[in-house]
């Protein structure tokens, strides 16, 4: 498992994620590859809407609304991507926030259906709700974003990290915590600890990822 070495931090991307309007402009940008262009060369207005055959106008504006959002900045009429940019919303990135952005501005986000819910109240907790190939996914994806990298870097500071050998993951979805210090520990053996239907996907989705022959997968459901 390649853990991306950041030079930035995604907590400001999170906060961006909230505002009301901003995930939807976000999901423009990706979707006509501004951030794509700007990855490859800085570049005049001019020469983003020719590249990506877009409308000067309305790009300008977007480009401004990027720029308050410290995505992007303009020197000498001349554009050019933030790091937290070229991080989080770079393809190519191994820490891209790509299906952040596209779940917050496909819906409300974690207030759907918020006026039905203070109406009458919540429904029953859906623990399979995480249980999906996609699910799955994009957690290992948001997790890739500093989450894993503040982990390893607080386990490795411990003294008995270096000779350990088994760890118990609970709850640890397909595995990236445990693949992340496997990477770290060639001594150390993972046993993760998920629902049937999750442990299913992981055998599936990581047997060919380094070191799948120190994981082990264990089917386990505590709902009575």
């Amino acid at each position: 498992m390649k853990i991306s070495a950041l030079n930035s931090t995604c907590v400001h991307l999170m906060e961006i994620l909230y505002l009301s309007y901003v995930p939807k402009i976000l999901r423009s940008a990706i979707e006509v590859n501004t951030f794509e262009a700007l990855a490859l060369n800085d570049m005049s207005l001019s020469e983003i809407c020719g590249r990506l055959n877009i409308n000067e106008a309305v790009t300008e504006s977007l480009l401004e609304v990027l720029i308050a959002l410290e995505l992007v900045t303009r020197q000498n009429n001349i554009y050019c991507l933030t790091q937290r940019a070229r991080d989080f919303l770079v393809k190519s990135s191994g820490a891209n926030q790509l299906c952040a952005v596209n779940e917050f501005s496909g819906s409300a986000g974690p207030f759907d259906n918020l006026t039905q819910i203070l109406l009458s109240g919540p429904s029953a907790f859906n623990n399979r709700m995480w249980s999906s190939k996609e699910a799955v996914l994009s957690m290992e994806q948001h997790h890739k974003a500093g989450s894993i990298q503040a982990v390893l870097s607080f386990i490795k500071q411990i003294p008995e990290f270096k000779t350990c050998e088994t760890m118990c993951d609970f709850a640890g979805s397909i595995g990236y915590f445990s693949f992340a210090l496997m990477g770290e520990n060639s001594k150390l053996r993972s046993h993760v600890y998920d629902l049937p239907e999750v442990c299913t996907l992981a055998r599936e989705l990581k047997r060919e990822e380094g070191n799948y022959d120190r994981i082990t997968f264990h089917d386990f459901d505590m709902a009575p």
